[in-house]
């Protein structure tokens, strides 16, 4: 084989390891001249704080990355490797491996003075108070981690995760010691029949066998909770019914909380931080099978805040997401803030977000939110929502589905399935102030929605890109900043890509080609 051919298969082999988004990615710059290097976001020079993911800075760094991240996080999720995806998210450093700690490591934090933040959810408080709180709290988070005790937490719940009903026991029975240590109370009902309980505390762990159950949060962050510690559910069958107060159903608050379903259609009902959220730890729901209805006010559904990662992971089911009421967001009258269904925050000028993953492999869903959700984030954090399959329906108001918003980055991603995406606006695949914001759907017939800001949108030096690689779509919008939007502000550009691949489509009812537009947008039609 000579030289010039050995060259060539180099190259085919380098053109292989790279995705399918980033190629795609790499097509549509080059229409406007540009490559992935201008997409990196510029932060370097700003002030910043000790709680930051080196993974949300590494996506800000190279946005194009994001389809290898989002594989790497589902693939973990999948195998249930919490540790190593915690040790990904922090360290930046990828390993199908469980992140192991030395054996003769033991948290002791029971007697530690870690605050629940509920700073976060209280819109009665003034700036002082909410700012005074905030650092009271961040200074706990500090003292957390200077051991290895989430990690510690994330190796036991590994395990739980791993067994079946006849293994569940028996670690239980080996690890009583363990846990009394640990502050963790079990309670096992092994008839199998229908159940209720009402749980008043966190660090509780429930392994229920069967039956149509009920369960009852008595207090905030008590039901599925684990503050300093763990607290979860491990049900194996039956239509059963989560009834939360808030902080809870999967809420990890300086130590893991976890909820596992095996089958059963089933619901899901709190209202603040729930539902699958971390808050300096990590927060698991892990539903299997069944129609499941997941509803909540915010903070919630796959949340993550600082130096947190929260988590849905759906395996079947036709199921049903929505975020209702909560807290009313300034900008719009009868609106609400949600930071929900994939979505991490942090504090602006304060402290760098965490991680909210909404992961959903199957079935006809249904996604429902106001401002700050579906895959979206704010502040140095990262928000996933990644969908499989199925013909699925997105409503949403503003800042979603794959918004990101100041130095942030946000993706959806859906695989298969003819689906509708409703906003009002900066929404789908819109990047806001030095963020980045992605849309991505593979396969189906699809409708996109919104009105402004949108549907490939970069603003105040983000990047706002929207792919679709497949199917004959229909995109409606009412303003110029939209379809493939971008503008000049301070001192140089933005980027907004929408790019469709293959069928075809009308934009707003008419036929269209590629069309490369000042300030650096670009509609790219290339069927």
């Amino acid at each position: 084989m000579n030289k010039r051919v050995k060259i060539f298969l180099f190259f085919i082999f380098l053109a292989s390891l790279v995705h399918s988004n980033e190629k795609s990615i790499i097509e549509a710059l080059s229409y406007l001249s540009l490559t992935t290097e201008n997409l990196s976001i510029p932060y370097e020079n700003l002030k910043r704080d000790s709680f930051n993911f080196l993974l949300c800075d590494d996506l800000l760094k190279k946005p194009q990355n994001v389809e290898l991240v989002s594989e790497n996080i589902k693939y973990l999720i999948e195998k249930f490797k919490y540790s190593a995806l915690f040790n990904y998210i922090d360290k930046n450093r990828f390993s199908k491996q469980s992140y192991r700690i030395p054996t003769n490591f033991k948290p002791d934090l029971l007697s530690r003075d870690y605050r629940i933040p509920y700073f976060l959810i209280d819109s009665t408080i003034d700036d002082s108070i909410y700012y005074s709180q905030a650092e009271i709290y961040l200074n706990g988070c500090k003292d957390f981690y200077k051991e290895y005790n989430l990690v510690f937490f994330l190796n036991e719940v590994e395990k739980i995760f791993s067994l079946d009903s006849t293994g569940i026991l028996k670690y239980f029975e080996e690890n009583y010691t363990l846990f009394k240590k640990l502050g963790v109370d079990v309670i096992i009902d092994s008839v199998g029949e229908k159940s209720v309980y009402r749980i008043d505390k966190p660090n509780v762990i429930i392994v229920d066998f069967g039956g149509d159950d009920v369960y009852f949060a008595v207090n905030e962050g008590s039901l599925a909770t684990g503050l300093k510690s763990i607290g979860g559910i491990i049900d194996f069958k039956g239509k059963d019914q989560y009834y939360g107060k808030g902080f809870d159903l999967g809420c990890g608050i300086f130590g893991v909380g976890f909820m596992i379903d095996k089958s059963g259609d089933d619901l899901y009902s709190s209202s603040f931080a729930s539902i699958g959220s971390g808050f300096s730890g990590m927060g698991i729901l892990f539903d299997d099978d069944g129609n499941d209805t997941y509803l909540s006010s915010g903070f919630s559904q796959g949340f993550g805040f600082t130096k947190g990662i929260g988590i849905i992971f759906d395996l079947k089911g036709n199921d049903g997401y929505f975020v209702e009421n909560g807290m009313i967001d300034p900008r719009e009258k009868n609106y609400h803030s949600h930071l929900s269904q994939g979505f991490g925050f942090g504090i602006r000028d304060i402290a760098s977000g965490g991680v909210g993953i909404l992961l959903d492999l199957s079935g006809n869903d249904f996604y429902k939110g106001e401002y700050f959700v579906q895959g979206s984030s704010y502040w140095f954090a990262f928000g996933l929502l990644y969908d499989s399959t199925g013909s699925d329906v997105y409503s949403a108001r503003r800042y979603s589905q794959g918004a990101g918003t100041h130095l942030t980055t946000g993706a959806l991603f859906d695989r298969e399935g003819n689906d509708v995406y409703l906003s009002w606006g900066v929404s789908q695949g819109c990047g806001h102030d030095l963020s980045s914001g992605f849309l991505f759907d593979y396969f189906g017939d699809d409708v996109y929605k919104s009105d402004w800001l949108s549907i490939g949108a970069g603003n105040d030096n983000g990047n706002g890109i929207l792919i679709d690689f497949e199917g004959n779509d229909k995109y409606f919008s009412l303003e110029e900043n939209t379809l493939g939007y971008g503008n000049f502000s301070r001192n140089t550009f933005s980027i907004g890509i929408l790019f469709d691949k293959d069928g075809k489509d009308l934009y707003n009812g008419k036929e269209l080609k590629t069309l490369v537009k000042s300030n650096l947008g670009v509609l790219i039609d290339e069927k």
